[in-house]
């Protein structure tokens, strides 16, 4: 008796039905936020329970009460993984197509586990869904689409406009606010510099603080200032901002307050690259002069004609700094 030919039924490939470039800036801005949200400093206190981890039954795991870092962090953690899910909805023909399912599942395992902290199995499944979504990203060009167009009507990328951004713990605010008066003679105002501590160059009223740093770090071409001391190490906000800039590789340049050396420097700063060390006064007016040759190029900002106008306002600057009681304060 002869044999029948049972043939597979080809399961259907889901097809883009946006274009690959949009869908690519879609990734990157995706993967850009995972990572800021995996540098978050959130407290990790150890959790003494038994019990399965994955979606159905991590209140088996949650503590009594989080904390409001630890709150915080699960709700952005969320959030992000909810859009990207209904990203991929949205972005193929089959809604539940195979990527989207697939992303869903990444990260999740069902673990026993004793003892153990459940931030950071979330950071685990983060970072899973992160590397997902990036070896996504690679192989755009090679996924089916339904979308053809002609190579001279692809969208440009719209350049990222320069935004200078002040890295400093609130307790080091009066430096950082004598920073910014003398950047002012450079042309540098609220549309191109953002400090926490000044009002006009802060977090509009009634904005999330995280949620704001996050989307300037995506939308912007950034250029960092770190203003480091004890009170900025002691901070988890502002190594929340020095991972980003490390993550996202921005470019920066680092002050040193007084009280605080290079030695002292530690994590994602660079101890030998530049830094202008603000009690240093054999060596502080050159560097700041390097400073604003970098400012001024990176920025494209016009050249001050009468260098007399700068160095006025460098000296102020660095009188108030001199002037200024250094002591610690409280964190922000």
């Amino acid at each position: 008796m002869a044999k029948k030919n049972i043939s597979q039924v080809a399961v259907p490939k889901a097809r883009l039905i946006i274009s690959k470039a949009k869908f690519s800036q879609y990734l990157k801005e995706r993967i850009a936020e995972g990572h800021i949200l995996l540098e978050k400093n959130v407290p990790l206190p150890m959790q003494p329970q038994y019990s399965y981890y994955g979606y159905s039954v991590r209140d088996a795991m949650s503590p009594v009460r989080f904390t409001d870092e630890q709150e915080a962090f699960i709700s952005e953690f969320q959030k992000w993984t909810d859009y990207n899910s209904e990203l991929l909805k949205q972005s193929f023909d089959i809604g539940n197509n195979e990527y989207q399912a697939k992303y869903v599942r990444c990260g999740q395992s069902l673990v026993i586990s004793a003892n153990d902290d459940i931030i950071r199995l979330y950071k685990e499944e983060l970072k899973d869904k992160i590397y997902f979504l990036d070896s996504l990203f690679a192989k755009v060009e090679l996924l089916p689409c339904s979308i053809i167009e002609p190579e001279e009507k692809l969208e440009v990328p719209k350049k990222k406009q320069p935004l200078l951004f002040i890295s400093h713990s609130s307790a080091d605010e009066e430096i950082a606010s004598a920073l910014v008066t003398m950047l002012r003679t450079l042309g540098f105002n609220k549309s191109n510099l953002f400090c926490s501590s000044v009002p006009g160059y802060d977090i509009a009223e009634g904005e999330d603080i995280y949620e704001t740093l996050a989307s300037k770090f995506i939308d912007y071409n950034i250029y960092v200032i770190f203003l480091l001391s004890e009170n900025y190490y002691n901070s988890a906000a502002c190594l929340n901002e020095m991972g980003a800039t490390w993550v996202l590789k921005v470019k920066y340049s680092t002050l040193i307050c007084p009280g605080f050396t290079i030695p002292d420097i530690k994590g994602a700063v660079n101890p030998s690259k530049m830094a202008v060390v603000l009690d240093d006064a054999k060596r502080v007016n050159g560097k700041l002069n390097q400073l604003k040759d970098h400012l001024v190029e990176f920025f494209g900002l016009p050249e001050i004609e009468d260098d007399t106008i700068w160095e006025n306002d460098r000296n102020e600057f660095l009188l108030s700094i001199r002037n200024h009681k250094y002591e610690d304060k409280k964190i922000r």
